[in-house]
Protein backbone atom coordinates (compact mmCIF):
# COMPACT_ATOMS: atom_id res chain seq x y z
CA UNK A 1 0.00 0.00 0.00
CA UNK A 2 1.17 3.52 -0.72
CA UNK A 3 0.63 6.21 1.90
CA UNK A 4 1.42 9.89 1.59
CA UNK A 5 2.74 11.98 4.46
CA UNK A 6 3.28 15.73 4.71
CA UNK A 7 5.77 17.76 6.70
CA UNK A 8 9.07 16.78 8.23
CA UNK A 9 9.51 13.16 9.16
CA UNK A 10 12.66 12.20 11.06
CA UNK A 11 12.39 8.57 9.94
CA UNK A 12 11.84 9.44 6.26
CA UNK A 13 14.50 8.77 3.65
CA UNK A 14 15.00 12.09 1.87
CA UNK A 15 17.95 11.21 -0.35
CA UNK A 16 16.74 8.12 -2.16
CA UNK A 17 19.81 8.01 -4.43
CA UNK A 18 22.23 7.63 -1.52
CA UNK A 19 19.93 5.20 0.29
CA UNK A 20 19.53 3.10 -2.87
CA UNK A 21 23.30 3.01 -3.41
CA UNK A 22 23.82 1.64 0.09
CA UNK A 23 21.00 -0.90 0.38
CA UNK A 24 19.84 -2.17 -3.01
CA UNK A 25 20.29 -5.85 -3.69
CA UNK A 26 21.06 -7.27 -7.12
CA UNK A 27 18.09 -9.63 -6.74
CA UNK A 28 15.78 -6.60 -6.72
CA UNK A 29 16.99 -5.57 -10.17
CA UNK A 30 16.20 -8.93 -11.75
CA UNK A 31 12.63 -9.13 -10.42
CA UNK A 32 10.24 -9.22 -13.41
CA UNK A 33 8.26 -6.20 -12.22
CA UNK A 34 11.41 -4.15 -11.59
CA UNK A 35 12.83 -5.09 -14.99
CA UNK A 36 9.66 -3.82 -16.59
CA UNK A 37 9.71 -0.58 -14.57
CA UNK A 38 13.31 0.02 -15.70
CA UNK A 39 12.41 -0.66 -19.33
CA UNK A 40 9.37 1.60 -19.19
CA UNK A 41 10.76 4.52 -17.16
CA UNK A 42 14.41 4.58 -18.25
CA UNK A 43 14.07 2.76 -21.60
CA UNK A 44 16.88 0.48 -20.42
CA UNK A 45 17.26 -3.30 -20.43
CA UNK A 46 18.41 -5.28 -17.42
CA UNK A 47 21.19 -7.66 -18.44
CA UNK A 48 21.75 -8.98 -14.93
CA UNK A 49 21.57 -7.74 -11.35
CA UNK A 50 24.61 -5.51 -11.76
CA UNK A 51 24.42 -4.35 -15.39
CA UNK A 52 21.75 -2.39 -17.24
CA UNK A 53 21.97 -1.48 -20.92
CA UNK A 54 20.98 2.17 -21.32
CA UNK A 55 20.40 3.59 -24.81
CA UNK A 56 21.95 6.87 -23.64
CA UNK A 57 24.79 5.85 -21.32
CA UNK A 58 25.62 2.32 -22.49
CA UNK A 59 26.24 -0.34 -19.85
CA UNK A 60 25.56 1.09 -16.39
CA UNK A 61 25.29 -0.17 -12.81
CA UNK A 62 21.92 0.04 -11.01
CA UNK A 63 23.08 3.11 -9.06
CA UNK A 64 23.11 5.05 -12.35
CA UNK A 65 19.39 4.51 -13.00
CA UNK A 66 17.13 7.57 -12.88
CA UNK A 67 15.99 8.86 -9.51
CA UNK A 68 12.40 7.98 -10.35
CA UNK A 69 13.02 4.32 -11.09
CA UNK A 70 15.34 3.95 -8.07
CA UNK A 71 12.55 5.34 -5.88
CA UNK A 72 10.01 2.94 -7.44
CA UNK A 73 12.36 0.02 -6.77
CA UNK A 74 12.75 1.10 -3.14
CA UNK A 75 9.00 1.52 -2.66
CA UNK A 76 8.37 -1.94 -4.14
CA UNK A 77 11.09 -3.67 -2.10
CA UNK A 78 11.04 -1.86 1.24
CA UNK A 79 7.33 -1.29 1.91
CA UNK A 80 7.83 -0.43 5.59
CA UNK A 81 10.06 2.55 4.83
CA UNK A 82 9.03 6.11 3.95
CA UNK A 83 10.69 7.58 0.84
CA UNK A 84 10.77 11.04 -0.65
CA UNK A 85 9.22 10.38 -4.04
CA UNK A 86 9.72 13.85 -5.50
CA UNK A 87 12.13 12.36 -8.05
CA UNK A 88 9.23 10.45 -9.63
CA UNK A 89 8.04 12.15 -12.80
CA UNK A 90 5.05 11.56 -15.04
CA UNK A 91 6.57 8.35 -16.37
CA UNK A 92 6.37 6.85 -12.86
CA UNK A 93 2.65 7.57 -12.35
CA UNK A 94 1.40 4.26 -13.75
CA UNK A 95 3.76 2.28 -11.53
CA UNK A 96 2.89 4.28 -8.42
CA UNK A 97 -0.80 3.63 -9.11
CA UNK A 98 -0.21 -0.08 -9.69
CA UNK A 99 1.85 -0.65 -6.52
CA UNK A 100 -0.26 1.70 -4.39
CA UNK A 101 -3.36 -0.47 -3.93
CA UNK A 102 -5.56 2.45 -5.08
CA UNK A 103 -7.08 0.15 -7.68
CA UNK A 104 -8.78 -2.35 -5.39
CA UNK A 105 -8.43 -5.48 -7.45
CA UNK A 106 -7.12 -8.81 -6.23
CA UNK A 107 -6.11 -9.81 -9.77
CA UNK A 108 -3.80 -6.77 -10.04
CA UNK A 109 -2.12 -7.72 -6.76
CA UNK A 110 -1.69 -11.31 -7.95
CA UNK A 111 -0.24 -10.20 -11.29
CA UNK A 112 2.21 -7.80 -9.63
CA UNK A 113 3.42 -10.56 -7.32
CA UNK A 114 4.31 -12.86 -10.22
CA UNK A 115 3.88 -11.19 -13.63
CA UNK A 116 5.36 -14.02 -15.70
CA UNK A 117 2.54 -16.35 -14.65
CA UNK A 118 -0.08 -14.00 -16.10
CA UNK A 119 1.33 -12.26 -19.15
CA UNK A 120 0.95 -13.86 -22.55
CA UNK A 121 3.99 -12.63 -24.49
CA UNK A 122 2.50 -13.36 -27.92
CA UNK A 123 -0.28 -10.89 -27.18
CA UNK A 124 1.88 -7.90 -26.13
CA UNK A 125 5.15 -6.59 -27.57
CA UNK A 126 6.30 -5.58 -24.09
CA UNK A 127 5.28 -5.86 -20.48
CA UNK A 128 4.99 -2.08 -20.42
CA UNK A 129 2.13 -2.35 -22.91
CA UNK A 130 0.61 -5.14 -20.86
CA UNK A 131 0.69 -3.11 -17.62
CA UNK A 132 -0.67 -0.02 -19.37
CA UNK A 133 -3.53 -2.11 -20.76
CA UNK A 134 -4.09 -3.75 -17.36
CA UNK A 135 -4.35 -0.41 -15.56
CA UNK A 136 -6.49 1.06 -18.34
CA UNK A 137 -8.92 -1.88 -18.34
CA UNK A 138 -9.15 -2.16 -14.53
CA UNK A 139 -10.03 1.51 -14.16
CA UNK A 140 -12.02 1.97 -17.40
CA UNK A 141 -15.49 2.34 -15.89
CA UNK A 142 -14.40 3.96 -12.64
CA UNK A 143 -13.68 7.48 -11.49
CA UNK A 144 -9.98 6.45 -11.49
CA UNK A 145 -9.94 5.86 -15.28
CA UNK A 146 -6.29 5.76 -16.35
CA UNK A 147 -4.90 7.25 -19.53
CA UNK A 148 -1.25 7.26 -20.46
CA UNK A 149 -1.70 10.57 -22.26
CA UNK A 150 -3.01 12.61 -19.34
CA UNK A 151 -3.27 12.07 -15.60
CA UNK A 152 -6.86 11.70 -14.47
CA UNK A 153 -7.85 14.59 -12.22
CA UNK A 154 -9.38 12.07 -9.78
CA UNK A 155 -5.87 11.24 -8.56
CA UNK A 156 -5.57 14.87 -7.45
CA UNK A 157 -8.84 14.88 -5.48
CA UNK A 158 -9.35 15.24 -1.74
CA UNK A 159 -10.95 11.81 -1.23
CA UNK A 160 -7.79 10.05 -2.40
CA UNK A 161 -5.71 12.27 -0.13
CA UNK A 162 -7.94 11.63 2.87
CA UNK A 163 -7.69 7.88 2.39
CA UNK A 164 -3.91 8.36 2.48
CA UNK A 165 -3.48 5.76 -0.16
CA UNK A 166 -2.19 7.87 -3.00
CA UNK A 167 -1.73 11.54 -3.74
CA UNK A 168 -0.41 13.22 -6.85
CA UNK A 169 -0.06 16.95 -7.13
CA UNK A 170 0.42 19.11 -10.21
CA UNK A 171 3.94 20.43 -10.61
CA UNK A 172 4.47 23.79 -12.35
CA UNK A 173 1.07 23.59 -14.02
CA UNK A 174 1.72 20.18 -15.56
CA UNK A 175 2.99 16.77 -14.64
CA UNK A 176 2.85 15.12 -11.26
CA UNK A 177 4.63 15.23 -7.98
CA UNK A 178 4.37 12.69 -5.20
CA UNK A 179 5.48 14.14 -1.92
CA UNK A 180 5.96 11.04 0.27
CA UNK A 181 5.35 7.44 -0.52
CA UNK A 182 5.05 4.47 1.75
Amino acid sequence: MLNIFYGDMPQAIYNTAVYFKNVYEEEWITQPLVKEMILDVDKSVVLDGGVIDSPVMGKIPPVSLSGGVKTLILIANEPDKVFNASTCGDNCAKWLILISDVVKDSEVKEILNDPSDHIESSQYMSWERYFTELLTSKTERTYLKYSKRMLNQAYLQENIRKNRKFYLRKRNGHGIRVIWAR
